[in-house]
């Protein structure tokens, strides 16, 4: 709609290039779809829309972070992938209790502050952690 509408009303020859702003905005909507993430009996997957996969497998998880600022919960590998749960994927607290159980890691939670962030570790405990991560989800 927009694109014909700017179209329809620009007069000036050289404002003929607005038309084809709204093109490439609309050309980069499926970017920002999420991932679809799955949680198999060997690892973490993670698959996009153009077919792109990640798979870190429970072995190779090497830490876990979350974001309290962006709601963001990010699993590393030891080879420097990453896969991160963002705020669009469903069910957050059943996949950050999932991760905790089956890697029983420690989580390294930052809280963005106004002029620098703060992180600090919480260890892996069996029902604290469940905890901690659905208390920060509210």
């Amino acid at each position: 709609m927009l694109l014909l509408w700017s179209s329809y009303s620009v007069h000036k020859p050289e404002e003929r290039w607005v038309p084809y702003l709204f093109l490439v905005f609309l050309a980069l909507v499926p970017l920002m779809v999420p991932p679809v993430l799955t949680i198999e009996v060997d690892g973490i997957g993670s698959r996009t829309w153009f077919g792109s996969k990640k798979k870190i497998r429970w072995e190779d998880v090497a830490g876990l972070h979350f974001n309290t600022g962006n709601r963001q919960f990010t699993v590393g590998a030891n080879d420097g992938r990453q896969i991160t749960h963002a705020g669009f994927n469903a069910d957050p607290s059943l996949f950050h209790a999932e991760v905790l159980r089956r890697t029983r890691l420690p989580v390294k939670i930052t809280r963005p502050g106004t002029w620098k962030s703060e992180t600090f570790e919480v260890p892996y405990e069996e029902f604290e952690a469940v905890e901690e991560v659905s208390r920060d989800l509210s």
